[in-house]
This record gives structure tokens, C-alpha cells and sequence, in this order.
């Protein structure tokens, strides 16, 4: 979205004097700490978007301290002039998930479970200290010095039904991204979406998709809650009996070596193809 001036002068005015506001595009905006001259990336929310700016910053503080190695981490968290902001690290050289696809259109099997398994471990640990992510897709996974970085934990909770007991919220969250990380999983193998309202195997559109992932896909993807896997931990455990350790990776071909070696030059999939 483009801010407008008016926007960008309450946001400059709530920001000093620790930050200086730096620019603005399109879905962008970017400010500068003045102490350290570390670039940040800006999310803002508007009173006047119907929003419970009270309600959305404790939200946002209670994922603000949510640490882990695969989640972007906030670097300050705000609020004035009938604004919430959100600020988190610039991540030089990251690439999102979303332009890897438009590039590539689907990424290679070994790849896919090594972003699924790092964005399930990344769930995981949220969930257990009661944050959710609700709006996982392929835009909100960076990829960055060849990890995941996830971004846009946090920042939804009206997306539950209301009315619920927490308890029952929490189960809710939960599913919404175990559904999600399926939808990911889908599209990282076929290139697309998965149609809605079925749970559909990815092995139907492309060849050779292990069977064991291609299981895990169909059900993360079942509109019955309950047939999909329970929480996160059970995904990573599902990943992890995927995965071969690495020295086996590299001894089976040196198409794979070649590849693994170039996991590091932000270019999925260019040296190694099933």
C-alpha cells in the first residue's frame, strides 16, 4: 500500500527520536536507528482501520518475545499518534519464498523438506509460547545465508472464531498454520495453490514425489481438523524421518553435491533437478 503524507508525518513524529524515518514504497517503509544506523523494515497499524491498537500491541509484544534462529526477530515495537508500528532487521540479500517460485515455479524435493522442516520448527516453538502465525505464506519465508527466516508471526488475532475459550483459540491457531504450512508444501512442489475445499496430492501434478511427503501434504491439507497432523511437533517429527544426513546426501550423486554446494548463492534448485 502507498502511505500517504499525513500517515508518514504521524509515523515520523511517533518514531523520533530514536528513529529517523528513511523512506517509503509501495508495502515498504523503512526507518533508521539513529544509535546504531541499523536498517529496519516497518509494519503499521491505524486506529482508524477498525483496529484495537491496545488489544494489537500487547499481541505484537507478546510475539516480540518469541525467539528462535528461523523467525525474524522484532527489533522495537511502538505505538502514538493513533499508530502501531512494528519494526524488524533489513535482511540484506534475503530472498522471499514468493520470488523463488516466480523464478523457479517449484523447488527440488531435498530443498522443500529443508524449508518445511525449518518453518515447522520455527511453528513449533511459537505455539508453545502462545503465538501464532495465521497468515503463513510463500511472502512472509525469507531466505537468508541459507536459512528460513519467518516473518509476520503474531500480528492476526482476530482471525480466530470468537467466542471461543482460549484453550479452544489455541487448537484453532494451530491447525490454521499446520493447514498452511501444507498449502506452502503444495505449492513449493507443484508451482501452485492448492485447490480449495479437497485435500489433494501433489503426486497427481509432478512425478517422483516421495511418498512419504507427498502423505504428509495430503494430510495437512484435510478439511477435517482432526485427520490433520495434531501440532507442529508432530510435522518436524514427520520431516525429520524424511531426511537423509547430509554426508549420505552428498555421497549419492555429485549433481546433489553440486547443489547443496550452491545452497549458500540464493539460487534454489539451479545445479541439482529430480
Amino acid at each position: 500500500m502507498a502511505e500517504s503524507p499525513e500517515l508518514l508525518e504521524r509515523l515520523r513524529t511517533a518514531l523520533e527520536p530514536r528513529f529517523e524515518l528513511v523512506g517509503a514504497a509501495p508495502a515498504v517503509v523503512r526507518a533508521r536507528e539513529r544509535s546504531s544506523g541499523a536498517l529496519l523494515r516497518l509494519q503499521i497499524f491505524e486506529s482508524a482501520s477498525g483496529l484495537d491498537l491496545e488489544r494489537l500491541e500487547a499481541e505484537l509484544a507478546r510475539h516480540a518475545r518469541v525467539v528462535h534462529e528461523h523467525i525474524l526477530p522484532v527489533s522495537a515495537l511502538g505505538r502514538g499518534a493513533n499508530l502501531v508500528w512494528l519494526a524488524q532487521p533489513e535482511l540484506e540479500g534475503a530472498v522471499s519464498l514468493r520470488t523463488w517460485l516466480e523464478r523457479e515455479q517449484r523447488l527440488p524435493f531435498l530443498e522443500t523438506v529443508r524449508v518445511l522442516r525449518e518453518c515447522a520448527q520455527a511453528l513449533d516453538h511459537a505455539h508453545a509460547l502462545g503465538s501464532l502465525h495465521l497468515e503463513l505464506a510463500p511472502e512472509r519465508v525469507l531466505w537468508h545465508q541459507t536459512h528460513v527466516q519467518l516473518s509476520g508471526l503474531g500480528v492476526r488475532p482476530a482471525c480466530l472464531s470468537a467466542g471461543l475459550p482460549e484453550q479452544a483459540r489455541d487448537r484453532e491457531g494451530v491447525q490454521r498454520d499446520v493447514f498452511a504450512l501444507g498449502a506452502l508444501a503444495f505449492e513449493m512442489l507443484t508451482g501452485a495453490p492448492p485447490p480449495q475445499g479437497c485435500a489433494p496430492s501433489p503426486a497427481r501434478v509432478r512425478a517422483h514425489i516421495p511418498p512419504g511427503l507427498a502423505r504428509l501434504v495430503v494430510r495437512s491439507l484435510s478439511p477435517a481438523a482432526s485427520a490433520r497432523p495434531q501440532d507442529m511437533r508432530e510435522v518436524v517429527r514427520l520431516l525429520e524421518g524424511l531426511v537423509t544426513p547430509v554426508p549420505d546426501w552428498r555421497a549419492q550423486s555429485e549433481n546433489q553435491a553440486r547443489y547443496l554446494r550452491a545452497l549458500g548463492r540464493a539460487r534454489p534448485g539451479t545445479d541439482a533437478r529430480d
